[in-house]
């Protein structure tokens, strides 16, 4: 149930496929293909998430180690993410990863506050912390 939780997150389908099928090199390659389109300036947050997201289900430790650093990355950073499908991936892969991390907490609240009429975002927010049966997530939402 968690891993089609976390694929409904992934848009693409090619890559969502190739996901579902367990070619990760596929799956990486038009990840970067996707990267390569887009301006270097411009690359999406989503894609980055995409692309920690199939490196930390590869069985490969090195590609794990690269999948966590991406997500540190993303969820370090000081530059809120407004993006709801790019939220909600994080989110997903802390829970794959069976952490409990009050940074993704921290994530929803920065975009939250920096969009506090973002009405889609507030209820993506709720209902990721409901389905995490995160109640005290829930109340801060």
């Amino acid at each position: 149930m968690a891993a089609a939780t976390g694929m409904r997150h992934l848009p693409d389908v090619q890559i969502r496929d190739a996901i579902n099928q367990k070619s990760w090199k596929v799956a990486l390659q038009l990840i970067e293909k996707k990267q390569k389109k887009a301006k270097k300036t411009q690359i999406d947050d989503w894609i980055i998430g995409c692309k920690a997201h199939v490196l930390l289900m590869t069985p490969e430790p090195g590609r794990q180690q690269q999948g966590r650093a991406l997500l540190d990355h993303l969820v370090e950073r000081e530059r809120p993410i407004y993006d709801v499908n790019t939220l909600s991936l994080l989110h997903f892969l802390a829970d794959e990863r069976n952490e409990k991390d009050s940074r993704m907490d921290t994530l929803w609240a920065k975009a939250a506050k920096a969009q506090p009429k973002n009405e889609e975002l507030h209820e993506t927010w709720f209902i990721t912390m409901f389905i995490a049966k995160d109640f005290r997530g829930m109340q801060k939402v």
